[in-house]
């Protein structure tokens, strides 16, 4: 995030209410909350800002003007390795707005869907730009080209807990940063298929699983029919657990 001169009380509690709002949810945080993380009195926030959606009104146009300006293209298409080092920048040196973003789009709040829709429009406009200069297939779905890497990004941030599992070390260091930008730029210049190379018939499935693959230690399964050609065989599948209503 931006780090603001000691003296501009604004900027500061405008980063502090950024970043309890991507923490706890712009519902859950009080003003209050704000003002310990600022470091000021409740009553300065009143005095810049004035009500709680005055300053949440505040922190969204800060967003907005920095996506635009992070994510913003010129006339000609953006290459996959620009494109790639302007999502890396957001991830490194604006964490903050990621989260905020991602719980924003999480908590479904009218802010959010506008960010989704201007997110989608700008990746419609970078893929049309590719397509008009020969480098996309001819039968590409732009609509769902720009959705497809807008949820790839979200979802990295949604789920940064649960795939730094799987990591040898935090998504946002620098090592684990360029393998991921090297298996998003692999996937948006040649994909993970060779041509033909699908079989048309799916995955060989073993219980429930691909060949080879079985659930995860401590995981339980249940028994599921599974609708196979001539045969009434069931089939092992991990159990799931039901969404939260929110």
């Amino acid at each position: 995030m931006t780090r603001w001169p000691s003296d501009d009380k604004p900027g500061k509690v405008r980063d502090a209410a950024l970043a309890e709002f991507a923490g706890r949810g712009v519902e859950a945080t009080s003003l209050r909350e704000v003002a310990a993380r600022a470091g000021v009195s409740v009553g300065l926030i009143q005095h810049h800002f004035g009500t709680k959606g005055d300053l949440v009104d505040a922190v969204n146009r800060h967003v907005t003007d920095l996506l635009r300006e992070v994510l913003a293209s010129g006339p000609e298409p953006v290459t996959v390795d620009d494109f790639g080092e302007q999502v890396m920048q957001l991830f490194t040196k604006h964490t903050v707005v990621a989260d905020y973003l991602a719980r924003a789009l999480v908590d479904d709040t009218p802010f959010g869907a506008a960010i989704f829709d201007t997110l989608i429009e700008m990746g419609v406009a970078r893929w049309r730009r590719r397509a008009d200069a020969g480098q996309t297939v001819d039968d590409l779905d732009v609509p769902w080209a720009a959705m497809n890497m807008v949820v790839l990004v979200i979802g990295t941030v949604l789920l940064r807990p649960h795939i730094e599992r799987q990591l040898a070390g935090p998504l946002l260091c620098p090592d684990q940063l360029d393998r991921w930008g090297a298996a998003v730029k692999g996937l948006m210049s040649r994909g993970y298929l060779r041509p033909g190379g699908s079989g048309g018939g799916g995955l060989e499935l073993e219980g429930g699983y691909p060949a080879g693959v079985g659930p995860a230690k401590g995981v339980p399964t249940v028994q599921a029919g599974a609708r196979k050609a001539r045969t009434s065989s069931t089939t092992r599948t991990p159990l799931v657990p039901p969404a939260r209503n929110r």
